[in-house]
Formats: C-alpha cells, structure tokens, sequence
C-alpha cells in the first residue's frame, strides 16, 4: 500500500492534505491545553460577573476534547490512506512545550 502512495499522486495529495490538518488540528489542541492551563490554574474568580464557573471549565474541556478527536480521526485516516500502522501510545513520547 506504501507503494501504491508514492506511485499516485492523486494519493500522495491526499495524503499531504491530512497531513496539513494533522499539523493544524495539533496547533489548535496545543493553543486550547494551554489556555485551559492557564484558566484552570488561576486565582478563582468570585463576584456576580465571574464567567468562569464549572459550566465555563466544562466547556473549556470540551473544546479540547473535541480537537483531541479530531487529531485521532487524521491519524485513522492517514493509517488508512497509506497502509502504516497506528501509533502505539507506549511509543508515543510526550514532549511538555511552553
């Protein structure tokens, strides 16, 4: 199947386009985790105009779920566009950025 990638371009195309959202949808996860951070980590706010309450916090994780899912999608994608194996997450190194 790997073969049948490089010899297609239409193929090769489409794998390229995965790869452009994969990096944007890993953009997108990495500018929500981080935001989240920081509003989990905050000083909870208190007052009659606080917006970030558990409804907020949910809302926050959902959003960064929903980007999570996306990112799995692109990976099943790309796995079935090409042929290659499935990351296995023991494999996976996490790298914490700042």
């Amino acid at each position: 199947m790997r073969a049948a990638v490089a010899d297609d371009p239409s193929a090769r195309a489409r794998v390229n386009t995965y790869l452009f959202d994969l990096e944007r949808a890993l953009e997108e996860v990495r500018d929500c985790l981080q935001y989240t951070e920081r509003v989990v980590r905050a000083a909870t706010p208190t007052g009659p105009r606080t917006e970030t309450g558990p409804d907020g916090y949910a809302k926050l994780l959902t959003s960064c779920q929903d980007s999570v899912d996306t990112i799995r999608n692109l990976e099943r994608q790309i796995c079935a566009e090409t042929g290659l194996p499935s990351l296995d997450p023991s494999e996976v190194q996490l790298i914490h950025c700042e």
